[in-house]
């Protein structure tokens, strides 16, 4: 019996390691879909003059956190008479985008307080400066990003090991 708990802790350690490489995959490619999500929304907003509302079912095709994102939002933005838009986008923000670093975070939500109250080109500007944030966190990410997932499973089985041994 001793034996069989032992190896439950081993999977289980193990298990913990493979979910924070997965955490950390799945941040990075939140970054880059998130970025290219923004270029989209500024695209929308600064050359094509669109209102809000159609700018961001243009930027909403991405996948995984950011589709959701701004899936909920687009939900969400019916709410405007009720809630501003600072405060949608920020919710949105917080419940869909969990995979990134507070920092990161307050860079997006940030960008909610300035997009639909000012002129095109301010939008633009701050877009802009919200992406420049994400793609030097997804280059920081990107750049170690096989080596810290290697990293996270390995210190899951290694811990599981001493564990499993200690046990035994």
């Amino acid at each position: 019996m001793k034996y069989v708990g032992a190896l439950f802790v081993f999977f289980a350690c193990t298990g913990g390691g493979i979910y924070r490489a997965l955490l950390i995959k799945r941040r990075a490619r939140t970054l880059a879909e998130l970025s290219a999500a923004l270029a989209l929304l500024r695209g929308e907003i600064c050359d094509r003059l669109s209102d809000l509302p159609a700018a961001l079912t243009a930027a909403g095709g991405a996948k995984g956190e950011t589709g959701d994102f701004f899936t909920v939002l687009r939900e969400e933005i019916t709410q405007i008479g009720d809630k501003p838009f600072s405060e949608i986008w920020c919710g949105c923000a917080a419940d869909k985008l969990g995979s990134l670093q507070e920092d990161e975070l307050r860079a997006v939500t940030a960008l909610g307080g300035i997009l639909g109250r000012y002129d095109a080109e301010t939008q633009g500007r701050a877009i802009d400066a919200c992406r420049d944030r994400l793609a030097s966190a997804y280059e920081l990410v990107s750049a170690g990003l096989s080596g810290a997932m290697r990293t996270a499973v390995g210190a899951g089985v290694s811990i599981g090991l001493m564990i499993t041994i200690t046990l035994i």
